[in-house]
């Protein structure tokens, strides 16, 4: 009966305009980040006291910005920008002295270079194509925390899925707000300082990193808020994870080759294949993800490729090896990952979640875990030929 409830609460709510559905989406989220998802939060919502708080900075009432203000969105899909460049110019508090639209081949990353060349204001704001401020104050939010903390060097903002977002593109923002990381920027949406950039240069990957290092911080502005959708398949979610783990993570020494970490990849995306037949038709969240760690045992019968998970094992195996690959540190992180209390936490809020769905977030979980420990096993024992099989 309860699910019943659900799927009509559903069924009205994507009904509704996404221009209705975005502000109300983001006022369930609070500070220290998501408290449930739009019509599936729970009564009583699940305490997160007990997780980490992301590094803050607390923005004072918007308005008062001395610094001049650049906005660049970023456009690799020639996609409508429409929706983005309207709530920039809604925002009050802070007039951009200019408005840039950049469009870049599908797959090239936007390094802050372009901003900075396209720009000419003190405090530069990156922005996705399909990101979009929401409210009328976040553009002051984020630059006041710059003009007002000299240390600073960028500041994010809260980043809200969008009411089209998928469950991969929910989960990376719920996830993204309990990290505890100084040296981290948002994609979607990043405020820097102009001169700090100049005086450091290099690859916007990397930004954090050789900021902290120059002494300056990387913060969240709680008051500033974006929605971001953006679908990734699962080949390029594993690519962005390797990225982000070469460039800027610092990982113990590990015991696999970077051949042999493909191969046990390789075969738990072939076994992760055979367990989504398990899944129900329409069942809670955490129901699907228990089937499939369930399934994933090491007598687990692997299945048909197809799809993304197709795409994915095609990419694997451009730098692995001939032969049975054995189960390794692939396999444990991945169940330690569906096994995790954050997850947990999240799938409470998806009381119905298709085969399909729940097959694809899967996916889009193993292949990132994929990518760190790919990643991790490339920064051990670096091999030219594999990263660059891999397209890095």
């Amino acid at each position: 009966m309860k699910r019943r409830w659900i799927d009509f609460a559903l069924a009205i709510w994507w009904r509704l305009p996404a221009s209705m559905r975005d502000p109300v989406r983001a006022l369930l989220f609070a500070h220290g980040g998501p408290r449930g998802l739009l019509l599936l939060r729970r009564r009583h919502a699940p305490a997160f006291d007990h997780l980490p708080p992301a590094r803050h900075v607390a923005a004072r009432t918007p308005g008062g910005v001395t610094a001049s203000v650049s906005v660049l969105v970023v456009s690799q899909q020639d996609a409508h920008t429409g929706r983005a460049r309207a709530a920039i110019e809604a925002q009050e508090g802070v007039r951009p002295v200019d408005i840039a639209v950049l469009e870049v081949p599908p797959g090239t990353a936007c390094t802050f270079d372009h901003a900075a060349e396209l720009a000419s204001g003190e405090l530069l704001v990156v922005l996705a194509e399909d990101a979009v401020l929401l409210g009328t104050h976040s553009l002051a939010a984020l630059a006041k925390v710059l003009d007002e903390n000299p240390k600073v060097a960028a500041a994010s903002p809260r980043e809200v899925p969008a009411s089209s977002a998928e469950l991969a593109a929910c989960w990376r923002a719920f996830a993204r707000e309990r990290m505890v990381d100084r040296v981290w920027t948002q994609r979607s949406c990043v405020a820097i300082r102009r001169a700090v950039w100049s005086e450091l240069g290099g690859d916007s990957a990397d930004f954090g990193v050789r900021a902290a290092a120059a002494g300056r911080e990387v913060v969240r502005a709680p008051d500033a808020a974006v929605a971001h959708s953006r679908a990734l398949a699962s080949a390029d979610v594993f690519r962005g994870c390797l990225v982000d783990r070469l460039e800027r993570a610092s990982v113990a020494s590990v015991a696999e080759s970077p051949a042999d970490a493909l191969n046990q990849c390789r075969r738990l995306v072939a076994d992760l294949s055979g367990a989504l037949v398990r899944l129900a038709a329409s069942a809670p969240l955490a129901h699907q993800l228990w089937t499939l760690r369930d399934g994933l045992t090491e007598d687990a019968a692997p299945g048909q490729l197809s799809g993304e998970l197709a795409e994915l094992d095609a990419l694997l195996a451009r730098g692995a090896e001939d032969g049975v690959p054995a189960y390794g540190r692939v396999r444990g992180e991945y169940l330690e990952l569906l096994s995790s209390p954050s997850l947990e936490l999240f799938a409470r809020a998806h009381a119905s979640v298709a085969a399909e769905d729940a097959a694809r977030f899967a996916g889009s979980l193993l292949a990132s875990t994929a990518g760190r420990v790919v990643g991790d096993a490339l920064r051990t024992s670096p091999d030219v030929a594999v990263a660059r099989s891999l397209g890095v």
